[in-house]
């Protein structure tokens, strides 16, 4: 099946238009990722997808202008048609993008300062007083089981040779048991 030299040139142009559109879309991956700001898993994600995609369209070029067939000049014009987007339409879009950035940053940063700074003073303000609050209600009980004769602390009621263990026996009174009281009688 040979292939006539006007259907090639149609399969040029198609080749170059679909390198465009897929530098377009790739643009607005990379629009995309400057205003989010995403993390690498993200990027390397959207990467896989759009090459999956890409992959797909130049399977449709190959398939719409060359009955299927693979064609060298067809990838080729693929690739120019991206080259030519990205040093024309790709830099005029990235800098938009980037002015449309610094416009959302100042914005944000707008909305955190006067919006949402002056809410957080107020429940941190609010968080303050509920915790003196709490602070004087847990100093009541304390005092209402003090003496009000005697406003000293109760003494502690701690004995140091009161604890028997599993293995200690019971000393009995009067030093019956042959303990460091009967070497001196």
């Amino acid at each position: 099946m040979d292939v006539h030299l006007g259907v090639q040139w149609q399969g040029v142009l198609i080749a170059c238009l679909a390198g465009v559109g897929l530098a377009a879309v790739y643009d607005g991956l990379r629009i995309f990722r400057l205003l989010l700001s995403g993390e690498k898993g993200h990027v390397v994600l959207q990467d896989f997808f759009f090459m999956v995609f890409s992959a797909f369209i130049t399977f449709l070029v190959c398939l719409a202008a060359s009955y299927g067939r693979i064609r060298l000049y067809l990838l080729a014009c693929e690739g120019i048609g991206a080259g030519v987007y990205f040093l024309t339409l790709g830099q005029v879009t990235q800098r938009m993008a980037k002015g449309i950035h610094r416009v959302f940053c100042v914005i944000c940063s707008w909305i955190r300062r006067f919006l949402f700074h002056p809410v957080f003073v107020v429940l941190r303000a609010v968080g303050r007083g509920i915790r003196r609050k709490l602070r004087v209600l847990k100093k009541i009980p304390k005092k209402s089981r003090q003496n009000p004769q005697n406003p000293l602390k109760p003494p502690a009621q701690i004995v140091y040779n009161h604890s028997i263990g599993f293995f200690q026996r019971k000393r009995k009174r009067g030093g019956k048991e042959g303990g460091p009281e009967d070497e001196g009688h």
